[in-house]
């Protein structure tokens, strides 16, 4: 695959410890799945890979305030956000899992909602870097990894989908999404990500662009 170093943007959605540790307040659900296939690392691998290639990188969280005023409860998957006391800024919940922690340079967006381009800028922010790729990692392959990949390829995006580097709450869950998201997105290891990033000639350095 074919990746422009000039014009990708790496997405590292929602690697908080309330979803992907062991203890966190949805990490029964996915914690499992994450230890087992070593997402992490092979998010790392990619997360590194563009840190080396000037390559910008972007974090999502869900945070929410103490009292929860910015949840909309319209959807199962909120409804037992406010009972388990999850996302609560400021709390251990919220952190970035160490082994992928945000580095000099790299940008973290919070929402509180599924999809890293809703009430986070995102968008603006890409647009205004010129970037026209995306590469998403993150978990939940069939939640906020296809939510995102969806809204990016309606905003005219192309998408890569890091298929080792994502993972749901079950192998049977992941490959369904990503046999769903191959119909719009690109999907490829990290390994071939990595290698497509480390192949593209070096260019200018990302520049705001006035969108």
């Amino acid at each position: 695959m074919n990746l422009d170093r000039n014009t990708t943007a790496v997405l590292a959605l929602h690697w908080i410890n309330d979803i992907v540790s062991e203890g966190g307040a949805f990490g029964g659900r996915f914690a499992g799945e994450v230890a087992r296939t070593g997402t992490a690392g092979h998010a790392r691998r990619v997360l590194t890979a563009a840190r080396q290639t000037g390559v910008p990188v972007f974090y999502t969280r869900i945070v929410y305030q103490p009292g929860y005023p910015g949840l909309i409860v319209n959807a199962p998957l909120f409804e037992g956000i406010r009972p388990a006391g999850a996302f609560l800024a400021g709390g251990g919940g919220v952190e970035i899992l160490p082994e992928l922690a945000p580095e000099e340079g790299d940008t973290v967006l919070d929402t509180g909602r599924v999809s890293a381009f809703t009430g986070t800028g995102l968008h603006e922010v890409l647009r205004g870097q010129g970037i026209e790729t995306v590469v998403l990692t993150g978990v939940s392959t069939h939640i906020t990894v296809q939510s995102s990949a969806l809204a990016a390829v309606d905003l005219g995006y192309r998408v890569v989908i890091a298929s080792d580097a994502t993972s749901a709450d079950s192998a049977a869950t992941h490959e369904h999404a990503l046999r769903a998201l191959a119909v719009l997105c690109d999907v490829a290891t990290s390994s071939e990500i990595v290698d497509a990033l480390l192949d593209s000639p070096a260019g200018t350095a990302h520049e705001v662009r006035t969108p």
